[in-house]
């Protein structure tokens, strides 16, 4: 009841009996390797030697793999504001969805990049700021990725030039409105398919 909770009602079989031994990678549970039966009291000491000889093989090789994808994972985000990273932008560009030429699908990016005038190093929350503020900026469709060490790119699924130069426009004074100096600004490009790339992934070099 636990394990399956209303969906157990739905079985063509009442389960009567389970053997759940927990499958562990050193001293850590990675998961559970669980087997019904619809006999009562249907699973021996046998049975249970078995399954968890089995479960000692599995844990291991299933701690692996979730440490595998979690270092995947961690690979296409930026550590310090959660953001997804530049591999991540080209994987999105290339995908299937940004790759058809059906429709009148319109990409675009557009690039932010922290700076600061005089000659003065650029402060050190800026690139936090210039995150929050891209964030906010945005449509719900709009994705935020942080391509640099001061530099923000939003991809717009379907956008025109003068959409991405108002999202730009919003999130430049914004920022020069935190200014307390007026030093502090943020420069910005942007490249839209298919007047500046031939195809959507080729965005990325052309902004």
């Amino acid at each position: 009841a636990l394990d399956l909770a209303d969906r157990r009602e739905r079985l063509p079989v009442a389960l009567e009996s389970a053997l759940a031994p927990p499958l562990c990678n050193g001293e850590d549970v990675v998961g559970v390797l669980t087997l019904y039966s619809g006999v009562r009291n249907s699973f021996t000491t046998e049975h249970q030697q078995v399954v968890e000889f089995a479960a000692r093989q599995i844990g291991p090789a299933l701690g692996r793999a979730l440490s595998f994808e979690q270092e995947r994972l961690a690979s296409l985000f930026d550590a310090e504001t959660g953001l997804p990273n530049e591999k991540y932008l080209e994987r999105v560009l290339a995908s299937a969805v940004y790759c058809r030429r059906q429709g009148s699908l319109r990409p675009g990016l557009l690039m932010l990049q922290a700076a600061s005038g005089n000659g003065r190093p650029v402060p050190a929350d800026l690139a936090l700021r210039l995150a929050a503020t891209s964030r906010m900026a945005v449509r719900i469709t709009d994705l935020v990725f942080r391509t640099g060490d001061r530099e923000f790119t939003i991809l717009m699924a379907d956008t025109t030039a003068d959409a991405m130069a108002t999202v730009a426009r919003r999130v430049t004074e914004a920022i020069g409105e935190e200014s307390a100096d007026g030093n502090t600004g943020v420069e910005t490009a942007f490249a839209l398919f298919p007047d500046h790339a031939a195809e959507p992934g080729d965005l990325l070099r052309a902004v």
